[in-house]
């Protein structure tokens, strides 16, 4: 087993991913980009020399919405009809996030791209749970 794991290479985005990720499991808030500095050890007398990119983050946060994708549809499976829901709201105030970058025509707008057609997969989740009434939560955002 440890040497599998010597193999495996994580970016700087994985990390950014598992770090929001645990976030959003345990407190259903989003890290900011300095809680995710501080988590990876990042101290602050450290800026001049190593940072965590902001490209990075956002390539992690993105990660995370792919993820959320799949435990929408994986929760409904195993009988958490609230969850979906939950998810949904979480991830559409992200993309309205993501909206407002003006992101060029690269790798980072190619993910973007992704993260609407999750979105969508989300949306269809909450459509079928709030179609059959099996949730107690609103799928109105009630956060706006």
């Amino acid at each position: 087993m440890v040497a599998v794991l010597n193999r495996i290479h994580f970016t700087p985005s994985d990390a950014v991913f598992v770090a929001v990720l645990v976030e959003y499991l345990s407190s259903r808030e989003l890290a900011s980009l300095q809680r995710v500095s501080e988590q990876l050890g990042m101290k602050e007398e450290w800026k001049d020399r190593v940072t965590l990119p902001v490209e990075d983050y956002l390539h992690g946060l993105i990660s995370v919405v792919n993820e959320l994708s799949r435990l929408a549809v994986n929760s409904v499976t195993l009988g958490n009809f609230d969850e979906p829901i939950k998810i949904s709201m979480f991830v559409k105030d992200l993309f309205v996030g993501f909206s407002m970058l003006n992101l060029k025509n690269d790798t980072l707008r190619r993910r973007f791209d992704s993260l609407k057609y999750d979105m969508k997969k989300i949306e269809e989740v909450v459509y079928d749970v709030s179609l059959r009434k099996l949730s107690t939560v609103s799928p109105v955002n009630t956060t706006s």
